[in-house]
């Protein structure tokens, strides 16, 4: 009898306890505003250009990300800044493929006698997407995870289908309407 009833006391204790901190949690929570993941299908600007590209979309637009060199990306990543569009998760993607970063890593290795002499080319174009969609299944085929790097690369995907828009739209002859410009979009970017 002893031990029920001391069970029931631990049992109103701890419900107390987790409803008073699901109320301190209600309330701590109603102080703050959560903001979505920048690189969230939900963030990013997609689907058809009905409204005037922000200037990050400018920006990217400027750039190819399936044909960039590693200078490009390290400019575009200074732009970015620049611009106020600083996002870590997304300057990291761009950054740690960039000049600055590469030749910082190839110095590193030739210095601790791991490399005998640097083959980098700063301004050799390279696809940044495909390379990145390689890697992910390098690590897919080791047993590494991916899930990150995926969501990252659907990211840089979802960005660069935006500047393709761009550039398409800024294309088109003046007087097109939008409809016929998405359909020019989607007809250069089709794979036959």
């Amino acid at each position: 009898m002893q031990i029920s009833s001391s069970i029931q006391n631990l049992m109103s204790a701890t419900s107390s306890k987790t409803a008073a901190a699901d109320a301190g949690t209600q309330a701590s929570t109603a102080r703050f505003t959560v903001t979505p993941d920048p690189l969230s299908p939900e963030s990013l600007s997609s689907g058809p250009l009905s409204s005037e590209p922000s200037s990050k979309d400018r920006i990217y637009a400027d750039y190819d990300l399936n044909n960039i060199s590693p200078r490009e990306i390290d400019e575009l990543a200074d732009r970015l800044r620049e611009n106020g569009s600083y996002e870590f998760k997304e300057m990291m993607m761009l950054e740690t493929r960039g000049e600055r970063f590469t030749q910082h890593l190839q110095d590193s290795l030739r210095d601790a006698g791991i490399l005998d002499e640097i083959t980098f080319e700063p301004t050799r174009r390279f696809d940044y997407l495909g390379s990145a969609a390689d890697q992910i299944e390098l690590s897919r085929r080791h047993g590494d995870p991916t899930e990150m790097a995926q969501d990252n690369l659907d990211a840089l995907r979802d960005i660069h289908q935006r500047s393709e828009e761009i550039r398409t739209a800024e294309r088109a002859p003046v007087g097109t309407g939008a409809a016929l410009t998405r359909s020019l979009f989607a007809f250069q970017t089709a794979e036959i």
